[in-house]
């Protein structure tokens, strides 16, 4: 941990030695244990706010309803510079920022301080490679991933020229396009006519593109989408999402994925409380607006019952994923 001296190689060429101040070397071991030791300690500091910590992010969050609580939540933020001052941390005030999520209700126009630095407020900002915007609406998200997707197809289509064999431009393309169009789809999810087809266009795009390509038609007899993406033994990017939605309750329920709070939010019904118009396993909440319909959770739930009597707790993850493609590709 201490009077360590490292070098920079690159081929057989080495920098000269040079003494490390702090630190660890990246991809260790002991790295991540050591700085998980770190920042235990950290959510217990807060007194108002919660906390979400993923590696050397933070989010300090609250409900603010009146300038009382904004006065407890910069007492946090104070909180949080003594301890970072305690434990040697240093903060980049340049990349703090404040955030304020409402939808057609008042909002308190407080200004934020960290050591003297005026926290910055935005509309919107890139969190964990998802665009998160005041308002809920998920639009800017879906220019970020429809862009990104198709410059990667552009650039596979540019240097995959001499490609023939099927198999790898679908790897290619999974890797490096799809992954672009499906990262967190379970909270972004698109519930407009407009930005579900303006995220298929990409797959569609690829499709017209490989069948060319491989010789199995040209651009003027191709066959329609669906059939095309049978051809490849896919699914339509809408199936797959709607995949995704039911998996994640279903590892909610049988508590693949560990977190208490969204356990509680997915509630089973009872077979005492069935009626002969309710048949669905889950509790589905009813909400007013398209906004609250659409929301991750009641989505996610609905699609899970929608399909309820394909899923066997009995069954293991992987069945019953399959048995979810098949069913979806006999229905496209």
């Amino acid at each position: 941990m201490s009077d360590r001296d490292q070098f920079v190689k690159i081929g057989q060429f080495k920098s000269y030695l040079f003494r490390v101040l702090s630190g660890l070397p990246q991809g260790s071991h002991l790295g991540p244990l050591l700085f998980i030791l770190m920042i235990n300690d950290l959510p217990c500091v807060f007194a108002f706010a919660f906390c979400l910590l993923y590696a050397d992010y933070l989010k300090l969050f609250s409900k603010i309803s009146s300038i009382e609580h904004c006065h407890s939540l910069q007492n946090d933020l104070t909180l949080l510079l003594n301890w970072c001052n305690d434990n040697g941390f240093k903060l980049n005030f340049d990349k703090c920022y404040h955030m304020i999520f409402v939808k057609g209700q008042k909002k308190f126009n407080f200004v934020y301080k960290l050591n003297n630095h005026h926290l910055k407020t935005v509309n919107e900002i890139l969190d964990l490679g998802v665009y998160l915007v005041t308002d809920f609406t998920f639009s800017r998200h879906f220019n970020y991933i429809c862009a990104k997707a198709a410059s990667m197809l552009g650039f596979l289509k540019r240097n995959c020229k001499h490609f023939t064999s099927l198999g790898s431009l679908k790897i290619i393309y999974f890797s490096y396009v799809r992954s672009q169009l499906e990262f967190a789809s379970v909270l972004w999810s698109p519930y407009y006519l407009g930005h579900i087809k303006r995220i298929e266009a990409i797959q569609k795009s690829f499709t017209r593109y490989a069948l060319v390509k491989i010789g199995f038609c040209t651009y003027e007899n191709r066959p329609d989408y669906s059939t095309r993406c049978k051809l490849f033994g896919i699914q339509t990017l809408a199936a797959r999402r709607k995949i995704f939605e039911i998996m994640f309750t279903h590892d909610i329920l049988s508590k693949n994925i560990n977190c208490p709070h969204l356990f509680n939010l997915v509630k089973p019904r009872q077979p005492i409380n069935y009626n002969l118009r309710n048949r669905n396993n889950i509790f589905e909440s009813t909400h007013r607006t398209l906004y609250g319909q659409y929301e991750p959770i009641t989505r996610c739930i609905r699609e899970y019952n929608s399909v309820q009597g394909l899923i066997n707790f009995n069954d293991s993850r992987h069945n019953i994923k399959l048995n979810l493609f098949i069913y979806f590709n006999s229905i496209s």
